[in-house]
This record gives structure tokens, C-alpha cells and sequence, in this order.
């Protein structure tokens, strides 16, 4: 009987300590489990700003090159004007053997390219730039980066056309 007790209560011990490592494994598998549901979380959160980062370049990217458009039209209507400007001029030198401006239309050619940047609300400064032109008259100084435009002069371009 005595042996009987002393077999019950270690295999009780074997029996607590068992339900112990059970309980353990128990916690270390909700333990993990929540730590996976966290990564998944954290990496779901990532992929979302990923993809909105993407849409916000994909959108500039398409606002940039109808800008780009827009000014592309506005400088081949000013480049026409102005070369009509001058074969306006030239026309009015061979007639005249001066440099002589009469009122033959040619103010109507430069109000019109006055009209362009007017409408479009751009400042001289900012149709050079589209034009590629510098202040130096097109030539750039040694070292000096040729000018972009900005997002607004884009924006006032696309807008007007």
C-alpha cells in the first residue's frame, strides 16, 4: 500500500509536470500565433501605403505629361506667331529698305503672342523657361543648369489649353 502511494503520487508529479509543458507549449503557440497575426498586419499596412505611394506617382506622372503636352501646343502656337511676326517684319523691310514698323498687322501678330501668355496668366520669365530660352537670350553661362518649369507654371498651361 505504501508502494502504491508513493507510485501515485510520482506519477501525479509526472501528471502536474506534464500539464505544465502543455500549458507552456500551450502560451508559446498563442504566443506566436499572435506575433504572426501582427506581422501580417504590419506587412498588410506596408503593401496599402506601397500601393497608395504608387498611385500618387502614377498620377503625377500623368498630370506631368499632359503638362507637358499643353506646353507643347502653347510653344508651336507661339513659335508660329512669332515666325509669322517675322516673315511680317521681313516682308515690311524689303517694301520699305528700313526697320521701320508701320501698322501693318504686325502689332496684331505681337498682341496675339501677348494674348497666348495672357491668357494662359504666365509671366515672360516663365514662357522663356517653357521655350528653353534663358535670360542670356537662349545662351546659358558656363556651369548655369537649364530651368525647368515648376508644377504651377505646368498647371496655369494645362489649365488655359
Amino acid at each position: 500500500s505504501a508502494r502504491l502511494r508513493n507510485e501515485l503520487r510520482r506519477r501525479e508529479g509526472e501528471l502536474r509536470q506534464a500539464r505544465e509543458e502543455v500549458s507552456a507549449a500551450h502560451e508559446a503557440l498563442e504566443m506566436a500565433a499572435q506575433g504572426a497575426e501582427a506581422a501580417a498586419i504590419s506587412e498588410s499596412i506596408q503593401l496599402r501605403r506601397a500601393d497608395e505611394r504608387a498611385a500618387r506617382h502614377q498620377k503625377f506622372a500623368e498630370d506631368l505629361i499632359a503638362s507637358v503636352r499643353a506646353m507643347s501646343r502653347l510653344a508651336l502656337r507661339a513659335s508660329a506667331t512669332m515666325r509669322s511676326a517675322a516673315e511680317s517684319v521681313a516682308v515690311r523691310q524689303e517694301q520699305q529698305g528700313s526697320y521701320a514698323f508701320g501698322d501693318d498687322g504686325l502689332g496684331a501678330e505681337l498682341s496675339e503672342i501677348a494674348g497666348l501668355v495672357g491668357a494662359v496668366g504666365i509671366t515672360p520669365g516663365e514662357v522663356q523657361t517653357l521655350l528653353g530660352m534663358e535670360r542670356s537670350g537662349g545662351r546659358r553661362a558656363a556651369g548655369e543648369q537649364r530651368r525647368s518649369p515648376d508644377a504651377q507654371t505646368l498647371a496655369k498651361v494645362s489649365d488655359a489649353l
